[in-house]
């Protein structure tokens, strides 16, 4: 039979007479505490003590997820939201974009089960998602069109009902925003009634069980708090569920599967259910408010080249990491230590000894940890791979776009104690040609018609910005790029006359990607042909709206990494894509274009 949860079993029938015990030994929380305080720490036990009022219960468990399926991040989702902590930033990963990349045919994880979706569910919306979001939507119609005729839910589609999956559905929906007064919420709830027992407890299949046990009792009682029904009206002569509960626990603190059961693996969960019931809480826990990410602009210099550059939504620093990996396509490892999440490796280049990541916000190191570093809207956010002493640097242009046959200057500066200082002796490379730096920190940069990137470099300092030259009139041709962010009115470029013996062509002129939502992505292709006599180095450049000069790729790297030899009179395929990030934070029409621009090739 399937888990319901990385942390929870299906029960076995429990068979034998009730044996209450003395109604003097009535519930002791104090001792339950004592008893899960004890024990190995899980997702269930941090939040039974939270419910039960014990304030800063162990958390180290939940830095890390075990396991590669939805309902592997429901439990933790739950226990970080209840400890006040965010899903989305106190683990090794998202949290709650991890569960949400399960998302598939409107539902979470395995399309055969119901489970994943009904935890899931909560989990999200105790992360603070919103109740009205798509996937939100999608996975509560999926929970509610597959109700059993009878009322019940099981664990997978086609599972019989059971108390256990139609008391955490009750508890799901409501906290999704179902009425309680709703015809399936009624309905589920008449389902439960029929699973009470003369015990006053539940049993947890009709269809295998025969006796009432103490989880699936427990999950009927938070069901019930989360509907608004006291669980004493539910009573069976003198019995009723929490009369159940409490004779299930031991002297010791723990709860037994059923009255006069003993101990085993599974007491400290089935306890930690018993106490979240006898507390009187219900899931979730806590609803976290929702953080609104603020938009930044982020930078990652790797040690031989820069990784990505762009603008992101992110709530801390360390966020930035994780959110720009899908748009930029890189690889990275977030290690626990005592001290918090510490950023070990982004593609090929890992922490070793003194040289590791290193993160600036404003061009200015900050003396928190990246995880705990709260981003505001438009700060400028730097990590870069070397010394802990390296220097910050920035490069200037005088002038961005210069005359055929002109030159640019270029200014290189470092960050002291005192201020930004002049850096000499730095290199400045743009196209094949490198110049290096004056005492004044200065460089003059030239070279033929077309689009250059600046950037310097020196040992013992961060690589700098980068800045777009363009000289001349480069021979180019321009395409238009249209989307819909969940169509758009183009501009029509005119190219400019071709250089002799140089001339090339992009089709089509115009790209529209369509109505796109966050999450999805368009392919479309564009065919370069050479029309002119030489050899050509054909590069790209973006402009336009952010969301394609952060998010367009051509061919299998971003635009401005792409460059093409393109023989005379050959032609040559590229396939341009564009990926509207998960968090993306517009919606409406956007515009932009792509400049191929081209030069003899040496």
């Amino acid at each position: 039979m399937k888990k319901i949860l990385i942390y929870l079993l299906l029960l076995s029938p429990l068979a034998g007479a009730i044996v209450p015990l003395p109604s003097e030994a009535a519930f002791n929380p104090a001792s339950a505490k004592s008893y899960l305080a004890d024990k190995t720490q899980n997702p269930w036990t941090t939040m039974a003590l939270l419910a039960a009022g014990e304030n800063s219960p162990a958390l180290d468990h939940l830095a890390t997820v075990s396991g590669g399926q939805a309902i592997s991040y429901a439990a933790p989702i739950l226990a970080l939201t209840a400890a006040g902590k965010d899903p989305k930033t106190f683990g090794s990963e998202d949290y709650v974009a991890k569960l949400k990349s399960f998302y598939s045919d409107n539902q979470l994880g395995d399309s055969a089960a119901i489970n994943d979706d009904i935890f899931g569910l909560l989990a999200l919306i105790s992360a603070g998602e919103p109740k009205t979001g798509q996937i939100e939507g999608d996975v509560k119609n999926f929970i509610l069109t597959h109700q059993a005729a009878n009322g019940g839910w099981g664990y997978a589609v086609s599972a019989p009902g059971d108390s256990d999956m139609t008391a955490a559905a009750i508890v799901s929906l409501l906290a999704a925003g179902t009425d309680k007064n709703d015809p399936k919420i009624q309905a589920a709830l008449q389902f439960l009634k029929g699973n009470q027992k003369d015990s006053g407890g539940f049993l947890s299949s009709p269809a295998f069980d025969t006796e009432a046990n103490t989880a699936s009792t427990a999950w009927v009682v938070w069901a019930l708090t989360a509907a608004g029904i006291g669980p004493e009206t539910w009573s069976v002569g003198s019995n009723n569920p929490i009369t159940y509960l409490e004779s299930t626990q031991n002297q010791a603190g723990w709860f037994a599967g059923s009255p006069g059961g003993s101990e085993d693996g599974f007491t400290p969960v089935t306890t930690a259910y018993a106490l979240i019931a006898l507390s009187g809480k219900t899931l979730p826990l806590k609803i976290m408010a929702a953080q609104v990410s603020p938009t930044v602009t982020f930078r990652i210099e790797g040690k031989d080249e820069t990784v990505c550059e762009g603008s992101i939504t992110a709530i801390t620093a360390l966020d930035v990491v994780r959110n720009a990996s899908s748009q930029c396509g890189y690889t990275y490892n977030i290690q626990t230590t005592q001290y918090g999440p510490y950023l070990n490796q982004i593609g090929t280049d890992t922490a070793a000894g003194l040289v590791g990541w290193q993160y600036a916000v404003n061009l200015a190191a900050p003396d928190v940890g990246a995880s705990d570093y709260q981003l505001k809207a438009n700060d400028k956010v730097l990590w870069y791979f070397g010394n802990w002493d390296d220097k910050i640097t920035r490069l200037t242009l005088d002038n961005t776009s210069v005359a055929s046959g002109q030159s640019a200057t270029a200014k290189i500066e470092f960050m002291d104690t005192t201020g930004w200082q002049p850096l000499p002796e730095a290199t400045v490379y743009f196209g094949a040609t490198t110049a290096n730096t004056t005492n004044q920190g200065q460089a003059s940069v030239s070279g033929a018609d077309g689009y250059y990137r600046i950037f310097a470099q020196k040992a013992g300092y961060v690589r700098t910005n980068s800045a777009l030259l363009k000289i001349g009139s480069p021979t180019n041709s321009n395409v238009t790029l249209n989307v819909n962010v969940t169509g758009i009115l183009g501009s029509n470029n005119n190219p400019p006359p071709p250089q002799p013996d140089i001339s090339f062509s992009v089709d089509p002129g115009s790209l529209d990607f369509g109505d796109l939502s966050a999450g999805m992505q368009s392919n479309k292709n564009l065919m370069l042909k050479n029309s002119g006599s030489k050899a050509l180095n054909v590069q790209a450049v973006v402009d336009g709206d952010s969301v394609f000069k952060d998010n367009l790729r051509l061919g299998t790297l971003p635009w401005n990494k792409y460059q093409t030899q393109l023989n005379a009179g050959a032609q040559n395929g590229v396939a341009a894509q564009l990926s509207i990030p998960d968090n993306y934070p517009d919606s409406g029409k956007k515009q932009g274009q792509i400049i191929f621009w081209a030069q003899a090739a040496q």
